[in-house]
């Protein structure tokens, strides 16, 4: 079943005006590592017809102790980590950044230099595939990554992942990018990939960062 949150988040996220068209062509997919754990491969599977749903999950201003994430003191100065439960991940971003409300798009972190935002994405189901995943994401109808974007497959945390690099066209001033990431399990229970939201400036930073918690009653 085809939801709309993505629909709802992206212009939640990005705040523009719709478009009619999706792109001509689907963007094409380069390989470039993130982290050193694992090297990058490129995937040409084609996409059928996939559907895709997004859900991101709010925390509680502030960024202390919530019912899902810790954020405290990086060993990065002037950064912070967050630790999240409920998406089994942790990473660092500018410590200047807050959660600026809590509402059903995040959590959010953001500041004057940027943001970041989780999202989980794709039930079980969806025939695309990671890179699918990130089609979807660059053929949007909005067009957040400008009309012609392109899809750089990669690794972060030694999972499989792809960022989806806005084209010069790009028409929101945030500049934001997307990394779509195969984690180790089910994120949220039941979505296949974890989505990372930020500004194209500290995209690269933060996911060089982040890892993966181990599952309950896991050793690292």
């Amino acid at each position: 079943m085809r939801l709309h949150y993505r629909v709802a988040l992206l212009a939640s996220l990005l705040l523009v005006a719709g478009a009619t068209k999706t792109l001509s062509k689907p963007p094409s997919a380069t390989s470039v590592p993130i982290d050193a754990t694992a090297p990058a491969t490129t995937t040409s599977a084609p996409v059928e017809s996939p559907t895709k749903s997004t859900l991101p999950i709010g925390v509680t201003p502030g960024g202390a102790a919530t019912p899902g994430g810790t954020r405290q003191s990086s060993t990065r100065p002037g950064w912070s980590t967050y630790t999240d439960n409920r998406y089994r991940v942790a990473f660092d971003f500018p410590a200047e950044w807050d959660v600026p409300r809590q509402d059903y798009y995040g959590p959010r972190f953001e500041g004057g230099s940027g943001f970041v935002m989780l999202a989980a994405t794709c039930t079980p189901g969806f025939a695309g595939g990671l890179l699918g995943a990130c089609r979807l994401g660059a053929e949007h109808i909005l067009h957040p990554y400008g009309r012609k974007p392109h899809i750089v497959s990669t690794t972060v945390a030694g999972r499989p992942a792809c960022v989806i690099v806005p084209s010069a066209d790009q028409h929101d001033k945030t500049h934001p990018a997307e990394a779509d990431i195969d984690p180790p399990g089910p994120v949220l229970g039941n979505y296949l990939y974890l989505v990372v939201y930020a500004d194209q400036r500290h995209l690269r930073a933060i996911l060089a960062t982040l890892h993966f918690l181990p599952a309950p009653g896991e050793s690292r």
